[in-house]
């Protein structure tokens, strides 16, 4: 899998890697997070091509990703060995510094149900994400000290999708939420079916 970005005013993608995948952007449009190995997260600069590690697990892998919009924090979900997900905030590194110890990160949550897609608020200090923690897939929320970016009070769920017909997990380990300024845009699929009748014709 590789990488294209597409400017605005041209229709032609242009390869930035030769694999991985874009996460987000940094404020400076050049620059974008990027994942090429499971355990790891770049900063990777369009324009000249250079790659700066940002994070690396230890153990598990890295299933998805977002930059705070200060850039200063990833937000990302780590898939457990055991099986378990994880939640969890790290400080971006500053300029030629070492990517932040594991004793560094931020853990919100450590579950055994699905858990995806974390996506900051525009002020940085609350995380939107997606979990299966009542046996539905809906979306959550917690609120961040504005400086130390720790959990403040209980996480709370906004929006419920406890209906037969829609889910938010399709296909499974895809669910998906996008917070603008003034809303929230969520990725949804509703399901139907018909009943029909019919005569054999024995032979």
């Amino acid at each position: 899998m590789k990488p294209y970005v597409v400017w605005e005013e041209g229709t032609t993608g242009r390869e930035v890697s030769d694999s991985g995948r874009i996460q987000d952007f940094f404020p400076d449009p050049n620059i974008v997070l990027l994942q090429e190995k499971r355990d790891q997260l770049l900063k990777l600069d369009i324009g000249t091509g250079e790659k700066t590690l940002l994070l690396e697990a230890e153990e598990g892998f890295i299933k998805s990703s977002s930059l705070s919009p200060d850039a200063a924090w990833l937000s990302f979900v780590l898939g457990r060995p055991d099986g378990r997900a994880a939640v969890l905030l790290a400080p971006v590194p500053e300029a030629q510094a070492a990517p932040p110890p594991e004793s560094d990160w931020i853990l919100l949550f450590d579950e055994d149900h699905y858990l995806d897609s974390p996506a900051w608020s525009p002020d940085g200090n609350r995380l939107y994400y997606v979990s299966e923690r009542d046996g539905y897939c809906c979306l959550w929320t917690q609120r961040l000290d504005p400086k130390t970016k720790n959990p403040v009070g209980d996480t709370v769920g906004i929006y419920h999708v406890h209906q037969g017909r829609m889910t938010m997990n399709v296909p499974p380990g895809n669910a998906r939420v996008v917070v603008a300024e003034d809303k929230l845009v969520l990725w949804m699929a509703q399901g139907t079916g018909n009943i029909y009748m019919a005569t054999p014709k024995w032979k």
